[in-house]
């Protein structure tokens, strides 16, 4: 009588574990560890880093292995000056609402987006993976520093990024997605903050004038993946100097410094 009484339980608890990953609730993975004891394996811990200190920008590559890329030859952000004109070619958006759904990881404020969004550019399609913001702005247009930069970053089939930037500065023309996403910051001491009963568009994070520059650069944070090709809008969006003061307050400063052109080329498509 005991055998199928222990065959009873091991299909009571395989109904169970397979019911989990049908919900969501476990991975693929997850299930041969609740079911046989095999253990998931885990990615180990990322290796701190920061924008000051010991873990900052200057040590990045010397940090661990993974962020070799750090001290490379195509590292961003970089002065935009001295771009070559080139007759305009439009960026494709095409985003979708999203839940508003903000992680504070100590060094930036993350927005997830969910697969479904995407940008096309040179007949190519990168899916939208998430915004993120810098203060003060990391790339120099014109001249100047924007008081924000906003990056939305997509990626290809082949792992490849594609990064728009955006300028923010202060003033009276407010964004009113920016004024959104400023309103349900996590407080300054909190990390892994989730806020998920609004929803944004990221389309609405852009310019209405969508002139921009492109360059060959790299991810401006650990891995400082490169091979990343950066769109930087030439106009910017507004912001009430109380919701500047609001991102600032949780970003602290957390923007990398400018890195070396070494004989890269920078085009701007502009009307």
């Amino acid at each position: 009588m005991g055998e199928p009484r222990v065959q009873c339980r091991t299909l009571a608890r395989l109904f169970s574990v397979l019911l989990s990953c049908y919900a969501g609730e476990s991975s693929a993975w997850s299930w041969r560890e609740s079911l046989f004891g095999i253990p998931e394996p885990r990615e180990p811990p990322p290796v701190p880093w920061a924008y000051s200190g010991d873990n900052g920008p200057d040590r990045w590559a010397s940090l661990s292995p993974k962020y070799a890329a750090c001290g490379g030859q195509q590292q961003s952000p970089i002065d935009l000056s001295g771009a070559t004109v080139v007759p305009f070619s439009p960026l494709s958006f095409h985003y979708r609402s999203n839940p508003l759904h903000i992680i504070n990881t100590g060094n930036q404020l993350l927005l997830h987006y969910q697969p479904g969004s995407y940008l096309i550019a040179n007949h190519h399609p990168y899916e939208l993976k998430e915004v993120h913001f810098h203060s003060p702005g990391e790339h120099v247009i014109r001249g100047t520093v924007a008081d924000l930069e906003l990056h939305l970053v997509h990626q290809d089939e082949r792992g490849r990024f594609a990064v728009v930037a955006v300028p923010v500065r202060v003033g009276i023309r407010r964004n009113s997605t920016l004024m959104r996403i400023a309103e349900r910051l996590p407080p300054v001491d909190l990390q892994g903050y989730y806020a998920r009963r609004r929803g944004i568009n990221a389309v609405f994070l852009l310019p209405v004038k969508k002139t921009y520059f492109r360059y060959l650069g790299s991810l401006t944070h650990p891995p400082c993946t490169e091979d990343t090709i950066w769109f930087v809008f030439d106009h910017p969006l507004e912001i009430d100097a109380g919701d500047l003061q609001r991102f600032r307050q949780v970003l602290g400063r957390n923007a990398r410094p400018l890195q070396p052109r070494n004989g890269r080329q920078v085009f701007a498509f502009l009307r």
